[in-house]
């Protein structure tokens, strides 16, 4: 079995939410600064256009260079930080609001490619509906993989991974679920598209977090991993195993058996918590969880999960937490 944690963390999180939009060069090494205090770190995550754009990548690609990191993923960024695309994106029923949104899309893959990172992920939270009757579905999911299928194309060698959320802003999220996410990668049919699955967001949508996880990851199809945690049904992006612990464990033991290959992003809500400890715990967190699953007989566990030996697997559970606490 092969599975090598690589932790990353996005750079704007270490940003004055002041300094979000177009950052200077001094802020953005202020940054790296404070981001150099979070251990174990491989990689880091970014906004394009807001944080990262052509003019200054190369700034930031020697920033990562100097440290021995990568890029993990970026982020199209707009829709959050200036107010963008406030009622739908890639659905919206007007042509220019949809040539926008994969606008968007296409600039994160150019900023993706100057920073050498594996790819983009994809999040239009509001595209989706609040009222019945609102949407017109036959569209929505056309102009949804006519998007996909383009920014796709034009990543070529990247990935692009689909982020999911069932609900917030929208009630009904156009793409909410792992199993939805998956239909609309399969209808567009490019072996550089597939899911970034963030925690909050599937325990949101209640489907089994373990279990989705391993149908991404089984299908090659798992690009990038958000971790973190929420109190349901909220989408409060808390520190990874606060609220879920054991569900959180499962996840990690699954990604452990699909040899997942990618990052294990650090997501949390920095305008909240400091970003240098939020970051560390993150990571100490999921670093005792693994010493967890390393002191299990993992034949012995693998035979009881076959049988369904529900006190079996909490038995040899409870010894490993014990032991390793």
């Amino acid at each position: 079995m092969s599975f090598s944690p690589r932790f990353s963390v996005g750079l704007y999180q270490h940003l004055s939410p002041d300094h979000m939009d177009q950052p200077s060069n001094d802020e953005i090494d202020r940054a790296f600064i404070r981001l150099d205090g979070v251990p174990d770190l491989a990689a880091v995550e970014f906004f394009s256009t807001t944080t990262v754009t052509p003019d200054n990548a190369a700034h930031v690609k020697r920033r990562l260079d100097e440290r021995g990191l990568t890029c993990s993923i970026v982020h199209h960024g707009e829709p959050y930080i200036r107010g963008q695309f406030p009622d739908s994106a890639l659905t919206a029923p007007g042509p220019d609001e949809r040539r926008a949104a994969i606008d968007m899309c296409l600039r994160a893959v150019e900023v993706a490619r100057a920073l050498d990172g594996l790819g983009v992920y994809v999040f239009t939270p509001m595209d989706g509906a609040d009222y019945p009757f609102q949407q017109d579905f036959s569209a929505a999911r056309e102009y949804t993989i006519e998007a996909l299928h383009e920014i796709s194309e034009a990543a070529g060698d990247l990935k692009v991974a689909l982020e999911f959320r069932p609900y917030a802003p929208r009630g009904w999220a156009n793409v909410g679920s792992v199993s939805k996410s998956l239909d609309f990668i399969n209808a567009v049919d490019r072996p550089n598209l597939g899911i970034q699955l963030e925690v909050s967001h599937t325990l949101m949508s209640l489907e089994n977090l373990a279990q989705a996880a391993w149908e991404c990851a089984q299908r090659d199809r798992l690009f990038h991993v958000h971790l973190n945690d929420t109190q349901l049904p909220q989408d409060l992006s808390t520190i990874f195993g606060t609220q879920h612990f054991w569900e959180c464990l499962e996840m990690l033991y699954w990604l452990q058996e699909a040899e997942y290959p990618h990052y294990l992003g650090l997501d949390v809500v920095w305008t909240r918590e400091d970003p240098v400890r939020a970051g560390t715990q993150f990571i100490r967190n999921t670093q005792f969880m693994l010493r967890i699953l390393d002191s299990l007989d993992r034949p012995a566990m693998a035979a009881a999960i076959a049988r369904n030996d529900m006190l079996g697997t909490q038995e040899m559970l409870w010894k490993a937490l014990r032991e390793t606490s």
